[in-house]
């Protein structure tokens, strides 16, 4: 529940319901997620 962050049975803020589908440890093995673009342009940026 709670996309693993919390044992509780509610949270103080809303977590998606899409979140197996839609999570950090998802977007990493995906080249093309906002997570990889971001990081991209970041490093971009440091050059």
């Amino acid at each position: 529940p709670n996309a693993g962050f919390t044992s509780a049975k509610q949270t103080k803020i809303f977590v998606n319901k899409n979140y197996k589908k839609i999570n950090v440890e998802e977007q990493i093995k995906d080249d093309n997620s906002i997570l990889n673009f971001y990081r991209k342009m970041i490093n971009l940026r440091k050059k």
